[in-house]
């Protein structure tokens, strides 16, 4: 089963260039510098509006530590437990090992218990006598009926399905290339996630998905941003396409980035320059082309169609 969206997401880690000049080299790139920003954690908490909040920087870097990963999952924990805060949560990463290991070194109901407990300090309950851990722990006797009381008990921490793997955390492993599928995927496969998204932007290279389509729930494509974007190959958009279909997986085209296909400028009804530089010009042994027009102008149209499918959880 499969919906038909757009994607929209919050940003809540988003806005570098006004919160992170320190971070910013003085041409506007990133400068490997990492810090975790813990004051716009509570942002999702504050909206009642659901929305897919996108952690576009990487949890799951090296520099970040365990505990600061934990926060970042007690807001997620927080918006499955308020039924008011019915927000949902991506975080691609290309760390696809760091993933695997922060959500298998500890058993379920640990993680559950560290992220309430992370959460103590800024996540707060309608009645203040009860901490945050203390409203999840109550979550996790036992399964309920609509008046809240527990039809069987299972102890302290001892039902967790209803949160773990957490319902509104979509998994999501970055592959811009074949070799990236080949190192990554294993692992991402063996986090414990729910819904798994394969996020290929920047798409670099043709890749195959074969082997994966029964655990794998969605895949979100796109070309490459930036000054420094380089060029992807139609075809390689065209098979992950065809792939999906083949597979009944739900495909979304996000953009081309930078850089359109020589002739599909005419259905983005772009008019170019005749004397266009050499550098906007890209071309491929097999004769193909590209132009880079920026990515306004580039658009999200593969073959004249806009693909918008995602998994049915988004």
């Amino acid at each position: 089963m499969r919906r038909e969206a757009r994607l929209r997401c919050g940003h809540p880690y988003a806005s570098i260039r006004a919160l992170h000049e320190d971070l910013l080299t003085e041409a506007g790139q990133w400068n490997g510098t990492v810090r975790f920003n813990a004051q716009l954690l509570e942002v999702p908490l504050h909206s009642r509006v659901p929305q897919i909040f996108a952690i576009w920087s990487d949890l799951f870097h090296e520099s970040v530590s365990d505990a600061d990963i934990d926060r970042a999952m007690a807001v997620v924990l927080a918006c499955r437990v308020f039924s008011n805060r019915p927000h949902r949560f991506v975080a691609p990463t290309k760390r696809s090992s760091r993933q695997r290991r922060y959500f298998s070194s500890r058993k379920p109901a640990e993680l559950l218990q560290a992220w309430a407990k992370a959460g103590n300090e800024f996540i707060f309950c309608k009645a203040p006598e009860i901490s945050f851990s203390e409203q999840v722990m109550g979550l996790c006797y036992g399964p309920a009926d609509s008046m809240g009381r527990i039809l069987k008990d299972h102890g302290e921490w001892g039902y967790i399905e209803k949160l773990f793997p957490l319902p509104n955390l979509i998994g999501c492993v970055t592959t811009e290339n074949q070799q990236a599928v080949d190192k990554r995927i294993p692992d991402f496969l063996k986090t414990p996630f729910r819904t798994r998204l394969v996020l290929a932007e920047p798409l670099l290279g043709a890749i195959s998905l074969l082997g994966s389509k029964d655990l794998v729930h969605g895949v979100l494509a796109g070309g490459e941003s930036g000054n420094s974007a380089r060029p992807s190959h139609p075809d390689w958009f065209r098979q992950l396409r065809d792939q999906c279909g083949h597979d009944d997986l739900p495909f979304f085209f996000k953009a081309w980035g930078e850089w359109l296909p020589h002739g599909q400028e005419v259905m983005n009804s772009l008019l170019l320059p005749n004397d266009l530089p050499a550098a906007s010009w890209y071309r491929w042994q097999d004769g193909n082309r590209s132009i880079k027009v920026g990515k306004r102008g580039a658009g999200r149209l593969l073959d004249g169609q806009e693909h918008n499918d995602l998994p049915v959880v988004i």
